[in-house]
């Protein structure tokens, strides 16, 4: 498996991965717009084909400490292909990530994930992110939402 900054030729690839893995999902000028942005990190699993992706964007300010001026980072969006899990993957996406974002001197980065995605959730807290509190009805579909944050410092 090879882990990769994405380009636009995976646009498809990961877009078709978003709508078999969210009930709400992204749209494709979504995904478009963060494959081109400044301070973001967007990385793809390939192995034959895309099989997960990860993008994760710099934030000066978030929910976390307001206005304080350092690097905040938000990982957005995490999915591995369904035919895929159980694999590791997401775990090698989430380390390359890691390694990538230290360009970034982020001193944190958080995330929001569905109550109910109990496999999403161990996965961040192997990580070492901590739930910080509750989000209620963040999602129309899948309802709460657990605000994680991974402290770099």
């Amino acid at each position: 498996m090879i882990i990769r900054r994405a380009v636009k030729k995976d646009l498809n690839k990961v877009y078709l991965i978003e709508l078999a893995s969210f009930p709400e999902p992204w749209s494709r000028e979504f995904f478009a717009y963060f494959i081109e942005a400044a301070n973001t990190v967007f990385l793809v699993a390939v192995e034959d084909d895309v099989v997960g992706y990860v993008i994760w964007m710099l934030e000066s300010t978030s929910l976390i400490k307001p206005s304080d001026g350092l690097n905040i980072g938000h990982l957005l969006n995490l999915a591995v292909k369904r035919e895929y899990r159980g694999r590791k993957i997401a775990s090698s996406l989430l380390s390359e990530l890691f390694k990538e974002i230290g360009e970034y001197k982020p001193v944190a980065t958080y995330l929001e994930v569905a109550c109910s995605n109990q496999a999403a959730v161990k996965l961040y807290l192997k990580f070492n992110f901590k739930i910080i509190s509750t989000i209620p009805k963040y999602y129309r579909v899948e309802g709460d939402a657990y605000l994680m944050v991974h402290t770099l410092i």
